[in-house]
């Protein structure tokens, strides 16, 4: 892999220190050794933990990575294997595997829910690009996190800041209904990969790349993180009881489920083409909960691992497309992409819609924020207000150390990288000290 020279260029120059290790794993080595990997052990995946073994942001990065590196592995195999071995230099394992352990550092506490208030808070106050956590990852690794004294950031290569942007694109502006590309405008004003202050850095990132499209070694990085959060979340939620598969298989069930989810199925098929849809996909939820239902005994969660160890290996198999005018694509079956997409809306249905959870979710959003008009008011007061506050004992120091002289839009981005760097706990721990006599936010 030693062709791919401007791949494995680093914004801020090479070390001079001797190093046996290749560009992509002194990459992944850089990111898993980071105060930021450590936060993810206490960032809520879908649920707080109450009791059941969920998986946390760190849990399920761990197996992102690991299903994306054995991706990769297979893929650059085959490629070298074939009529064009040059192509194997396109996927660079220790590079995917960096990106998917850089893809969820910029999670804020109570995932998506305080992804979706710290954008709505921080546009509210002025800042156009708000927050997006793809963003927010990109910005760790070139800004926020501290490898050396020398310059912002991790100084990763090219390839890795690359392969670690699911969106390549910037937030585009709001979208204009009447226009007949509002589609595709709302695609990129909902999901971007790097904020405009972080624009050098994207354009860094993005040198020599003629197409639109994210980077192979990026869409690896993206479908497994599809395969972990469809597989290990929804076997997560089936042995907590929230999934009740054995009742949606019933007949005059399914067909409810199926109506009301359609869209995210299939788009303008014929009615055979559903009916075929259907059968298959409730023949998955047959297989997947063959006993049916779970006892909590030994052998049916050996049942239940067995048989999402199995959709796994399917959903890793897929192929390149190389010959795609705009660009490698990674193909993945039809099939696999209606079961993932199934999966997901039984997380959706059955867990995040669920009454309990809608509770909790006001909650934190009221928690989100009380935080982030605090830290915002604090941080306009200037640099003493900021280090003389409870604010100095939960902010990393390199946040600290930005904070000298804020104002306007910078003193929002400030408040939003404060807010965002706080684990779950930090953020419920800060709420309490700082709002003592209303504790609960409900």
């Amino acid at each position: 892999m030693t062709t791919r020279t401007d791949d494995y260029q680093r914004q801020h120059g090479h070390s001079t220190a001797r190093d046996h290790r290749l560009p992509g794993q002194k990459d992944r080595d850089r990111v898993l050794y980071t105060e930021e990997f450590r936060r993810l052990a206490g960032i809520t995946q879908v649920l707080t933990p109450t009791g059941h073994a969920f998986h946390n942001r760190l849990t399920h990065t761990l197996e992102v990575a690991q299903v994306a590196r054995r991706i990769a592995e297979h893929l650059h195999h085959t490629e070298r294997l074939g009529p064009h071995p040059h192509r194997a230099e396109r996927i660079d394992p220790d590079v995917v595997e960096a990106a998917a352990l850089i893809h969820d550092l910029g999670h804020p506490p109570f995932g998506h829910l305080g992804e979706h208030e710290l954008d709505r808070l921080a546009r509210q106050a002025g800042d156009p690009d708000g927050f997006e956590g793809n963003a927010q990852s990109f910005r760790i690794v070139t800004r926020l996190a501290g490898q050396s004294s020398d310059y912002p950031g991790l100084n990763l290569t090219r390839a890795t800041l690359n392969a670690s942007l699911k969106y390549a694109n910037l937030r585009a502006p709001a979208p204009d209904p009447l226009d007949p590309d509002a589609g595709q405008q709302r695609k990129q004003f909902e999901k971007f990969g790097a904020y405009r202050d972080d624009e050098a850095a994207f354009a860094f990132a993005r040198a020599g790349v003629t197409h639109a499209r994210a980077t192979l070694e990026a869409q690896i990085m993206d479908h497994a993180d599809d395969v972990a959060y469809s597989t290990q979340d929804l076997g997560d939620f089936y042995r907590s009881g929230m999934l009740p598969l054995h009742h949606l298989t019933a007949p005059a069930t399914w067909a409810a489920f199926f109506e009301k989810h359609k869209p995210h199925f299939l788009t303008g098929a014929s009615s055979a083409e559903e009916t075929r849809v259907s059968v298959q996909l409730r023949e998955v939820l047959l297989d997947l909960d063959h006993t049916p239902g779970y006892d909590g005994s030994h052998q049916d969660l050996l049942n239940i691992r067995a048989r999402i160890s199995e959709k796994i290996g399917q959903f890793v198999q897929v192929s390149v497309n190389w010959e795609d005018p705009d660009g490698p694509a990674l193909v993945v079956p039809d099939s696999t992409r209606l079961t993932i997409t199934l999966f997901k809306r039984l997380i959706w249905e059955y867990v995040i819609c669920h009454s309990s959870v809608t509770g909790e979710r006001e909650r934190h959003r009221a928690v989100i924020t009380f935080l982030f008009g605090h830290t915002l008011q604090t941080v306009q007061a200037g640099p003493s207000a900021l280090r003389g506050s409870l604010l100095a004992d939960f902010v990393p120091p390199l946040l600290l150390d930005r904070a000298l002289q804020p104002s306007g839009d910078q003193a929002v981005r400030l408040a939003v990288d404060i807010v965002a760097s706080l684990s779950d706990a930090q953020a419920e721990t800060l709420y309490a000290r700082l709002n003592p006599i209303q504790k609960d936010p409900r």
